[in-house]
């Protein structure tokens, strides 16, 4: 009797315990649901939108909050965008990608998409779904902030413009485009840029455009280099993009012909009178060549004295008279350049002389007498220029090989002479006669080419010339004189 206690208390004992256990497993079969089907659960708050035109067409900016008001970590989700009318009506925006979220955080979705044509101008809200079709997991913009124009530029007529052959430098007569607001709100300010050789000229296009309105941009071709051109224009505002017109021209230049293509002035002396000579200008092109322009440049002492070019037209000439002032000994040098405002490049004369300092100068420095026949003769006459402001005189003038320029053995002798006592008056001129006879050649045939030097001094130069003659039986070739190179010193 004394041992039943013990059994019942073990009875009970193993009961709780089964109790117990039983708890637990119903405690964690029931937990288990609750775990799997916790859902994600995202936020949207606040929505902003707003409508950016720029020259390409108008697009929606969007900034979307969302957030993770779950337990979890989300997955990566999609966020779409629609705007819609104040009377409800809604249409696609786009798609933003909104990245995985730890939990308790939020993150900004920012995103841009363009609307298309078919948009209808007016203001609409941003709605922000978490679904691809508006329901109850949509948040709205609290303004309608997205307000999208309708202004659409078109042009009138072709947007091609063709101009006429223009002279380089030139203006073309003007061709006129005309732009149309389409659209049916007003433009922005209308703005014009130009590429290439074209330049504006005129027209209404400036301010903005009501719809239906129209303006107009004068254009001109001002080419600056001969052959084909091409360039733009392009009409545009803010808010509705732009028109494109393609230009087209051809640049005409025309050429230059110089004569001569370069001169000497020969041997000058200091201080004398100033030379000049006449250069040709010829216009060789196709087109008039404007206003023809002579420029100098190299030693001062050359100047353009005179010129009758003003815009030379095609096979016409014209003449530029170059002058030069001899101031110092030397050989300077200078060049001629024509140039006109349709022309292609300039062409140019190169110029030269040698200067130098001198009491008295002979000329011609020397002398070819040409085919002179046995049994006659040819003279040619020596100036002597006295450059001083005092008279003087000559001691030396002679053949030199002429046996004191009697010629009794060589061919040249001296005739007629301002020699001796006979001065040169100051700033004045005395000559002498030299002469060719190949017929009183005795120490060498007086047939064939016969030389010798006809040398001249005073007490403040000397001089030498050289001479040359030929011997025939029939004469062929005249006789000339040259102002080439001289051999003379200053004593």
């Amino acid at each position: 009797m004394m041992s039943r206690p013990p059994r019942r208390t073990a009875a009970l004992s193993g009961l709780l315990t089964a109790l117990v256990a039983l708890a637990l497993v119903a405690g964690t079969l029931a937990a288990a649901p609750t775990a799997q089907a916790s859902p994600e659960r995202l936020g949207i708050s606040p929505v902003k939108g707003r409508a950016v035109t720029d020259a390409t067409g108008t697009s929606v900016r969007t900034r979307v909050v969302v957030h993770n008001r779950t337990g979890a970590r989300t997955t990566r989700r999609t966020l779409y965008l629609f705007l819609r009318e104040l009377d409800g009506t809604t249409r696609g925006l786009g798609r933003a990608r909104v990245p995985a979220m730890g939990r308790g955080t939020d993150r900004v979705v920012r995103s841009t998409h363009r609307i298309t044509a078919r948009t209808v101008p007016g203001r609409y809200y941003v709605l922000a779904c978490l679904s691809p079709r508006p329901d109850g997991s949509c948040r709205a913009s609290q303004r309608a902030s997205v307000l999208v124009r309708n202004t659409v530029l078109e042009p009138t007529g072709s947007t091609d413009l063709a101009f006429a052959d223009t002279p380089v430098g030139d203006r073309s007569a003007a061709m006129t485009v005309t732009v149309t607001n389409a659209g049916t709100s007003r433009t922005g300010r209308v703005r014009t840029a130009f590429s290439g050789a074209f330049r504006r000229a005129g027209g209404t296009c400036g301010e903005s455009l009501a719809p239906g309105a129209s303006c107009t941009v004068g254009v001109v071709f001002v080419p600056t280099t001969d052959g084909d051109a091409t360039g733009s224009l392009i009409v545009s505002d803010r808010r509705s993009g732009r028109v494109a017109f393609d230009l087209t021209g051809t640049g005409l230049a025309t050429t230059l012909g110089l004569s001569p293509t370069s001169y000497d002035f020969g041997t000058v002396v200091v201080g004398t009178t100033p030379t000049e000579t006449t250069f040709t200008v010829t216009n060789t092109g196709s087109t008039t060549a404007g206003s023809v322009t002579p420029t100098l440049s190299g030693d001062t002492d050359f100047s353009v004295v005179s010129t009758d070019c003003a815009d030379v037209a095609p096979a016409a000439t014209c003449e530029v008279v170059v002058g030069f002032a001899p101031g110092a000994p030397g050989t300077p040098v200078a060049t001629l350049s024509v140039d006109g405002e349709a022309v292609a490049a300039p062409v140019t004369s190169d110029l030269s002389v040698e200067v130098i300092e001198a009491a008295v100068l002979v000329t011609p420095l020397s002398a070819d007498f040409g085919d002179v026949a046995v049994g006659s003769s040819s003279d040619i006459t020596f100036v002597y220029e006295n450059f001083t402001d005092t008279d003087t005189y000559i001691t030396d003038g002679d053949v030199n090989e002429g046996n004191g320029g009697h010629g009794f053995y060589f061919p040249f002798l001296v005739t007629d002479t301002c020699l001796g006592s006979l001065a040169v008056p100051a700033h004045g001129t005395c000559t002498v006669t030299v002469r060719f006879d190949p017929g009183i050649a005795t120490l060498e045939p007086a047939l064939g080419t016969h030389n010798d030097v006809f040398r001249t001094a005073g007490p403040l130069f000397e001089q030498s010339i050289p001479l040359t003659g030929e011997g025939v039986s029939t004469p062929v070739r005249g006789g000339a004189a040259s102002a080439g190179e001289p051999a003379y010193s200053v004593r």
